[in-house]
């Protein structure tokens, strides 16, 4: 759970590590593992971890041999490994290993006499062992998510050593997340020629694994044979920042309810506090100073200004088996319910015609009228569960007894198995009622208590099947049997069948006349009919009505169940890891953070995701079409009223299972294409929109997937790119095709590009791209965060292009690398889309934010010359799901995040793990510096600044990093002084000065931290040096070259040990040519997830 190399790496997603692996070392031995040896406090263990559990980058060969020589490694001889290498390997597949490091030992972590070392620490049975890096190159990221090299000797060896030379009988890997997970070839069914699977062997595996994360948890539970034991999130709390916001909302509110002729000059007192506060960067106003706002540009103001005050934030860093502090326990669970109550209140009075227009308008009235309420009635529940009575929720809904129990009736019909589930369920419930009349009571003597005999079918069953297919509709019955992958042969005689039953019901019906009678139901009707079960068919109106008395009702009664899951999950987590080992059964749940689906907690539990083929699902889709028409409505008020003519979209796969694919439902809408459910509710068909039901243009569309959703829902990217196809080849069209116009266009670029006539014509419609190589991420953030390595943001565009080139889209072209298609298919692009569901990031805490839209919204500019709009999808409110601009959402992030007091002291309660999560936050703001420079200002790094070198709060920062993590503010420091190297931050000479003295005060009072951003950066450690008097510059200069230099040049150490440097080509294969990432070696992640191994001993060993 080292991620990223160097002292300040630390983490695991939102624990306190150490603590956490403390805890857990503590809690096996209290059941009575034997854990000899282990210190007395968590602090002395993370001394350890440190001294003898490190994998440092190449380049600190220095730091190298000194934890060679005193950090006791594990040293693997040739035979042992070889001897490993050919039980656990094929012989093909170490060849990769040969090919691409060498003979063992290879030059990494060797030894002068020809041994390994592997990095461990040992306490009686349990062994605690760094991840080692998984692969070669200088992108860090795509070491940790997946090269497409075999993984080098240290990596293999730890994991053979665990399971030939320590013979583990459990394997835990610790904190979200490793990179056994990314390692290369086959991303399903697994066989022996996959690293994954070799590796763990047949050790029973567990996987410690963030609740919020529930995407990449499935690829560890698909690549790793993983259980799952989820773990909480950090807690949640208010930002606390409304009272720095008080005086503009004053000033609002006085304009709200001013006479017409005072109008303007109260928008102007408003105007003048937006531009001194920066909100109109963050909103893109003007800043003018005697032009005064409109109506619209006030509400936009109120409208941030409260939901900064109102945004949820996350508070102290979780550490496993501690319970949330009472007081975050209440703030979680007001995070938790709250905002469900009040939404659905304000549904509720929006059908009832109660809602003004105002509310919807004006964000501070929801919160007066709506939010504050439920609050109350929250913090009354909390001190009083048993005051959640159908009698409360009546009266907090405004219902009767009569209309809470008609929305009961709906929401369980709506809920109730559909289809052909529905059917099957019923029949198989007549034929029991059936069988026991005909038998008494319990099972017939001709059947076991398992079912039929041989798998046949009961005659109960048999006639209610006949009954329903007499009934149906031919079209209907055809296309269920298709749907139930009926063979040819069958669909023909099933065709004849109907066909003499109809000519036979005609012959019938004519002899007959008109008898009166009603008509018989048909299809799917007539097939719940004969089962005694018709469907109920509910107004629109309806349905909204009980969706929302049912939120109401359901937060109302869980808030006492909420308040005890989140107390309890932390003996929880334990007690199923203990049960676990001893072969005891997980129980299973769904993933997301808490706000976003309770159904989350208690954790401890192995997560589970969703039916792929059933996505976009009826939710989604409706989501997705009103996100959809929200991203056209704000496009057009951004430029002139024109829509857009090509929206990309990033797919992840924590989202698409959380949301159910709520933003591919956004991209077929976009296209004008909606889907096709089957019998069993499967979406496996499309049909056009009506251009004129639709509206509009068809818009066009281009996609990225990552790995993980490519892994989990291939079938959906084929999807895609069908609907693609269908609107560009729609005929007839009210309006613009802007779908076909595009395919001509990108024929045409390509044929330009030298792609042949017939290549281009077929490649003219890819719209769906992802990693080459089967790799999970775009591969670039090792690149831009190693500044000294390009000097044009066309380099990291074009290495982009590089590694997000592959096409998936077809069976047929499955990986292909197309990079000139992806090229053609990013022109005319205007709107970036990313989804956002988790309410434990952003757009700045989470660096996968910025490679993959960053690294869109790069690559779109380099290829079109035009720098598209950015919206986020913001998923994570439930019942108020959005679009937001970038820099706005960047804007909420800082000023209530890493700006804000109550949310640094909530992380200044925590350790190293805290102050990492810090410094990667101000990284990602980098990061973002260099993809999207408009959503990065000045002013920004001006308060950065303020906050961590000035300490403008006056909260001791300096000290608490100092005392916990030297190495994280060695990284804010660093990365500041880049940005302004870089020529992204115009920073004054006083504040170079200030900054450069404080970086360098910390590496000559705790030495290098060895990290990736300044370890291996001449250039910055130039220009940091050069900011500084000669004294302190040649002191800093003696340090860096200390932790670089291998003693003796690499001659022999005391000990007989030496350190080469490991260096390796490019690892994107076809593309290595292209790719900019060369260079050095970035040699390790450093315990990117700590592996735990345990030697549980046997029954009838002492434990």
């Amino acid at each position: 759970y080292y991620k990223g190399p160097g002292q300040n790496a630390l983490t695991a997603a939102g624990m306190e590590v150490v603590p956490s692996l403390y805890n857990l070392l503590v809690r096996m031995k209290q059941e009575g593992y034997n854990i000899s040896g282990l210190p007395a406090n968590a602090e002395e263990l993370g001394k350890m971890i440190q001294a003898q559990g490190a994998v440092f980058n190449s380049y600190a060969e220095g730091a190298f041999n000194d934890f060679m020589q005193k950090g006791h490694p594990e040293l693997i001889t040739k035979d042992q490994y070889e001897s490993w290498v050919k039980e656990s390997l094929r012989p093909e597949k170490y060849q990769e290993v040969v090919d691409a490091f060498g003979e063992f030992p290879g030059n990494y972590m060797a030894t002068n006499d020809g041994k390994l070392g592997i990095a461990r620490l040992q306490f009686g049975n349990v062994v605690l062992m760094p991840q080692n890096a998984a692969g070669s190159g200088d992108n860090s990221f795509q070491v940790i998510h997946g090269t497409n090299m075999a993984p080098p000797h240290t990596y293999i060896a730890s994991y053979l050593w665990m399971q030939h030379g320590f013979k583990a009988d459990a394997l835990i890997h610790f904190g979200t997340h490793g990179s056994l997970e990314f390692t290369p070839r086959k991303q399903v069914a697994l066989c022996s020629n996959d690293w994954p699977d070799r590796l763990v062997g047949a050790v029973p595996h567990f996987y410690i694994y963030s609740i919020g994360n529930v995407g990449e948890g499935m690829m560890a539970k698909r690549r790793s044979y993983a259980t799952i034991q989820s773990y909480l999130t950090p807690p949640f709390l208010e930002s606390s920042v409304r009272g720095i916001y008080r005086e503009l909302m004053e000033k609002i509110k006085i304009y709200n309810n001013s006479h017409k002729e005072n109008k303007d000059q109260e928008s102007l007192a408003v105007k003048t506090l937006t531009v001194k506060m920066g909100i109109h960067r963050d909103l893109g106003l003007d800043s003018i100073a005697n032009k005064p706002y409109t109506e619209d540009e006030i509400a936009r103001v109120e409208n941030f200004a409260e939901e900064l005050a109102t945004e949820k934030i996350t508070g102290q860093l979780y550490t496993m088996g501690v319970p949330y502090e009472a007081e975050r326990i209440t703030s979680s669970v007001y995070a938790m319910a709250t905002e469900p109550i009040a939404y659905s209140l304000l549904a509720l009075d929006k059908q009832r015609g109660k809602a003004t227009d105002a509310v919807s308008k004006h964000r501070s009235l929801f919160t007066q009228q709506y939010l504050t309420p439920a609050r109350h009635l929250v913090e009354k529940l909390l001190a009083n569960p048993a005051l959640a009575t159908d009698e409360l929720i009546c009266r907090t809904a405004g219902i009767t007894a009569q209309e809470l129990a008609k929305a009961r009736q709906i929401e369980a019909d709506r809920n109730a198995p559909k289809g052909m589930m529905a059917m099957m369920m019923a029949a198989s419930a007549k034929s029991e009622q059936s069988d026991e009349k005909k038998a008494g009571k319990g099972h017939p003597a001709s059947v076991s208590k398992e079912g039929s005999p041989h798998g046949q079918m009961p005659e109960s069953m048999k006639e209610a099947m006949k009954k329903m297919g007499a009934n149906m509709d031919p079209e209907k019955a055809m296309e269920m049997a298709k749907s139930m992958g009926a063979s040819p042969e069958a669909l023909k005689k099933m065709e004849a069948g109907m066909k003499a039953n109809k000519e036979k019901a005609a012959g019938s019906s004519d002899k007959q006349g008109n008898s009166g009678k009603q008509e018989k139901p048909q299809g799917m009707a007539a097939m719940m009919a004969a089962m005694g079960k018709a469907p109920k068919e509910y107004s629109k109106e309806e349905i909204e009505l009980a969706l929302a008395i049912a939120e109401v009702e359901r937060t109302i009664k869980n808030v006492g169940n909420y308040k005890n899951a989140l107390l309890t999950s932390p003996e929880e987590e334990l007690s199923s890891l203990m049960n676990a080992l001893k072969g005891g059964y997980t129980a299973p749940t769904p993933g997301g953070d808490p706000i976003a689906n309770p159904n989350a907690l208690p954790t401890g539990r192995n997560m589970y995701a969703i039916n792929a083929e059933a996505t976009p699902t009826e939710s989604a889709w409706e989501k997705g079409i009103a996100l959809a028409k929200q991203t056209i409505d704000t496009y057009k008020q951004r430029h002139n009223d024109s829509i857009p003519r090509k929206v990309s979209y990033t797919l992840w796969s924590s989202e698409f299972i959380e949301t159910g694919g709520a933003t591919i439902a956004q991209v077929l809408y976009m296209l004008g294409v909606e889907p096709v459910r089957d019998a069993f509710g499967r979406v496996s068909d499309l049909k056009l929109i009506p251009s004129a039901e639709l509206g509009r243009p068809r818009i066009d569309v281009v996609v990225q997937t990552s790995g993980q959703l490519r892994d989990i829902a291939a079938s959906r990217l084929f999807l895609i790119n069908r609907a693609v196809e269908m609107a560009a080849a729609a005929k007839d069209d009210k309006f613009e095709n802007q779908v076909a116009a595009s395919v001509v266009e990108a024929e045409r670029a390509l044929t330009e590009k030298g792609v042949s006539p017939k290549d281009a014509r077929e490649m003219a419609s890819f719209r769906v791209f992802g990693g080459a190589n089967g790799m999970y991420g775009t591969g670039i953030q090792g690149m831009v965060e190693s500044g000294d390595r390009w000097e044009s943001e066309s380099e990291i565009a074009d290495t982009y292009l590089n590694n997000m080139g592959a096409f998936y889209g077809d069976e047929k072209h499955w990986e292909v690398f197309q990079k000139f298609a992806f090229e053609a298919a990013l022109n005319s692009t205007d709107v970036v889309v990313q989804p956002r569901q988790s309410n434990t990031w952003g757009a700045l805490s989470l660096d996968h934010v910025y490679e993959f839209m960053g690294g869109m919204n790069l690559a779109v500019r380099n290829v079109t010359g035009k720098d598209p709009d950015a919206y986020l999808s913001d998923y994570r409110n439930r019942n108020n799901m959005k679009m937001q601009e970038l820099k706005e959402a960047v804007g909420v992030e800082s000023r209530t995040t890493i700006l804000n007091p109550t949310y640094i002291k909530e992380k200044m309660k925590g350790g190293a793990s805290a102050a990492s999560e810090v410094a990667q936050t101000v990284t990602n703001t980098y990061g973002w510096n260099v993809m999207k420079p408009a959503a990065i200002d000045k002013e920004l790094w001006d308060n950065i600044y303020d906050v961590y070198v000035k300490d403008e709060y006056k909260l001791n920062v300096k000290d608490f990093f100092e005392k916990q993590n030297p190495a994280a503010l060695q990284e804010v420091t660093a990365v500041m002084m880049e940005t302004a190297r870089k020529g992204y931050w115009k920073a004054s000479p006083e504040q170079l000065s200030n900054i450069a003295k404080l970086h360098t005060d910390l590496v000559r009072q705790f030495g290098p931290s060895g990290s990736g951003f300044t370890g291996d950066n001449a250039k910055l450690q130039q220009f940091i040096a050069s900011q500084v008097d000669a004294q302190t510059a040649a002191n800093y200069n003696k340090e860096l070259k200390q932790m670089k230099q291998a003693t003796l040049d690499g001659e022999a150490t005391k000990g007989g040990m030496v350190l080469k440097k490991q260096s390796s080509d490019a690892v994107q294969g076809a593309q290595e040519e292209q790719n900019s990432l060369n260079g050095g070696l970035i040699a390790g992640i450093v315990l990117v997830a700590f592996v735990v191994m345990l030697l549980i001993l046997k029954k009838k060993r002492k434990k």
